[in-house]
């Protein structure tokens, strides 16, 4: 026989170079991640320094009597205020007395004390007053934040969560008391620099809160008054401003006492009530809870019909000592407080456990169980959520806005799918409701037609949200599209998904996209996600 080397089988041969490629490739992506993760902690290290330097610009420019004063006078020159003689968007024909003599003979000693009864009379209406400086941790302390009146939000405030506070501003009341040496108070006219920090203020807050359309602010140096309001148009923000009016007399003996000013300021705080951009509580929705406010404590978030906050209701011993969630909606988007809970009551009758326990519901808000987080949710976490999705459309429903935000856990880790205000039915999908759900994680197909929803779709977002924890540079790129315009962000959207190279993702989404069995395609990108991760931690 002849000896010799002997060929090792073809199919050998294959499997050694399948091992290699596959070994290659899991090398390349986690050499990848590195370099991602280094990347994202230069930009989080670069964007801290950013930040440091826009609060002390801040803290400048408040500060600033000189940058008030350029403020106003460059919306002058920019004529961008319109200067009227009385409020037109204020209504003067109901005028309530106010007790005059109340504030002369209390007000003499110092210039807090005209704050605080001037406060006291303005929390008999239908707003509560905050210092700013309490609310905001401003330093400016003679500006007060007008609040909803059947909301307690001091704990709010202490905690200093400013993105929670501004969706409850109602508007703004500045107080300029002047004095000279002998304590007694001078009645000075109000200034440009006066004027420019109320507008600065205005606008500041429009800057910062993108849904509120308006701010209203009254300027008054206890005297006269000064009615403003910012408004936000489609190519900017723009200002209007009264003529000075008078607001209280001193020289009046008529302990009933009315003006044009208090008139004004009345209708304004009523306004500011009729015209915020949420539903507010109403006290008869409350009293059955054997409360009087809703004590708000914690600010959870907000999203495309509503906001959410934390209440603290073990104070009436009513609900067994739950953590409870406030959901309050934007005004013209009360249906969605029905539609929701129905949908949560069938889904829940249905045996489906991954949705909301809704604790009671009224016209204007609805209290919920609250959960907790959930960021980068475990393989068992994500296969319970894939299967809670496949059971809820065979049930004949869709969710229409799976994103992070809307994905929390209970205590046990059970997965929960909330916010079911825009589900649909099939039926219901039929007919082509136009786009709603969330830019960053919807569909391809569905951001670019808006058209009929699918089950597909639900499908693509799901994908989108498992691989979003799993690649730190891509959560980076999104969340710089926070600010941009619809627009901006449909186009860079699509930019940043069709640049994911990663094979498990692109096999996945093309299985889904093709109509193939796409639960399974979920649990199977789950599970090459999962032992990847794997052979990186054990490196």
């Amino acid at each position: 026989m002849k000896s010799g080397n002997v060929d090792p089988p073809s199919d050998f041969i294959k499997f050694i170079y399948e091992y290699l490629s596959d070994t290659q490739q899991k090398t390349n992506m986690m050499f990848k991640r590195l370099q991602e993760n280094q990347v994202l902690l230069i930009n989080k290290l670069n964007q801290l320094s950013l930040d440091v330097e826009y609060l002390k610009n801040d803290v400048r420019l408040e500060s600033s009597t000189a940058n008030h004063v350029e403020f106003y006078q460059s919306l002058e020159e920019s004529e961008l205020i319109k200067k009227v003689k009385f409020p037109d968007w204020l209504d003067l024909t109901e005028k309530e007395p106010v007790e005059i003599q109340y504030i002369t003979e209390e007000v003499g000693s110092n210039e807090s004390k005209i704050m605080q009864v001037f406060a006291d009379i303005i929390n008999n209406k239908q707003c509560i007053v905050k210092y700013t400086s309490e609310v905001f941790d401003s330093i400016k302390p003679y500006l007060f934040t007008l609040l909803p009146k059947t909301l307690d939000v001091d704990k709010l405030i202490r905690k200093g969560k400013n993105i929670g506070i501004l969706p409850l501003c109602l508007g703004f009341i500045e107080g300029k008391c002047l004095f000279d040496n002998s304590n007694k108070r001078k009645v000075e006219k109000l200034t440009t620099e006066d004027k420019g920090q109320a507008l600065f203020y205005a606008c500041k807050v429009l800057e910062q809160f993108r849904p509120l359309k308006h701010c209203m602010v009254a300027l008054t140096n206890y005297h006269q008054i000064i009615f403003m309001k910012a408004v936000r148009r489609y190519d900017g923000i723009y200002y209007i401003e009264s003529d000075p009016i008078t607001l209280f007399d001193y020289n009046s003996n008529n302990n009933n006492y009315s003006s044009d000013g208090w008139a004004y300021l009345c209708s304004m705080l009523k306004k500011c009530v009729d015209e915020s951009h949420i539903v507010l509580p109403k006290i008869e929705d409350i009293e059955p809870l054997s409360l009087t406010k809703l004590n708000v404590v914690e600010f959870l978030g907000r999203g495309n019909t509503s906001i959410v906050y934390g209440i603290d209701a073990i104070q009436s011993g009513c609900f067994s000592n739950k953590k409870i969630a406030l959901k309050l909606f934007y005004k013209h988007k009360e249906k969605s407080v029905d539609h929701e809970c129905k949908i949560i009551d069938i889904l829940k009758e249905k045996g489906i456990k991954n949705v909301p326990e809704v604790i009671k519901k009224t016209e204007t808000f609805v209290l919920l169980k609250r959960y907790n987080k959930l960021a980068s949710p475990s393989p068992q976490q994500a296969n319970q959520l894939i299967d809670a999705l496949e059971e809820i459309h065979r049930l004949g429903f869709m969710h229409r806005d799976i994103r992070p935000d809307n994905i929390m856990q209970d205590d046990d880790g059970t997965v929960i799918l909330i916010d079911w205000s825009f589900s649909l039915t099939k039926e219901e999908a039929k007919s082509g409701c136009g786009f709603t759900g969330t830019i960053a994680f919807s569909s391809d197909r569905y951001l670019d037609e808006s058209s009929e929803y699918r089950e597909t779709d639900d499908c693509e977002s799901l994908l989108k949200y498992l691989y979003y924890w799993d690649n730190a540079k891509l959560r980076k790129r999104l969340y710089n599209l926070r600010e941009f315009t619809e627009q901006q962000k449909r186009y860079h959207t699509s930019r940043i998904w069709k640049d994911v190279e990663d094979v498990p993702f692109v096999k996945a989404l093309e299985l889904i996209r093709n109509d193939s069995n796409p639960y399974d395609a979920l649990r199977t990108f789950v599970k090459e996600c999962y032992e990847l991760n794997k052979v990186v931690n054990e490196m």
